[in-house]
């Protein structure tokens, strides 16, 4: 079972990561029209940063990408750590508290900024991640 859950919240980052990936590859395809209309503004609007002239629009897609690129290679470690030691990993409260406290904090961030396809696929991840914590705590408890 905890194996499972796992997998299936790493396989979560994995497939978000790479529906990211080819959203920002291909606005037109998946996105309203109406936010693409302000994609041309975003281009006008220059900043400079350490030196460094930036669009807004930069700084959009250089986000988006850099989360998508996150993900697949966030998923694609956990995947990797489990098949190398599925028993170390199922049972090694530190990794799984970290990815709790990760996806805990991306769901908030998801609640606060985003729309609801990360709200729910990182509350997924984090309610599988906290699922194999607690019963790896009622094991050690007497």
């Amino acid at each position: 079972m905890k194996y499972k859950l796992y997998l299936f919240a790493s396989l979560i980052f994995l497939i978000q990561g790479f529906c990211h990936l080819l959203i920002d590859a291909l606005p037109a395809l998946f996105l309203d029209p109406d936010p693409l209309q302000y994609y041309p503004l975003l281009d006008e609007l220059r900043l400079n940063v350490f030196g460094t002239s930036r669009t807004m629009l930069d700084f959009l897609k250089g986000f988006s990408q850099t989360m998508g690129v996150f993900m697949v290679f966030y998923g694609g470690m956990n995947l990797i750590l489990l098949k190398t030691g599925d028993e170390f990993i199922l049972s090694n409260n530190y990794i799984l508290f970290l990815n709790c406290i990760l996806s805990a904090l991306l769901v908030l961030l998801s609640v606060l900024y985003f729309h609801w396809p990360p709200v729910i696929f990182f509350s997924f991840s984090f309610v599988c991640y906290l699922i194999i914590v607690v019963q790896n705590l009622r094991k050690v408890s007497p």
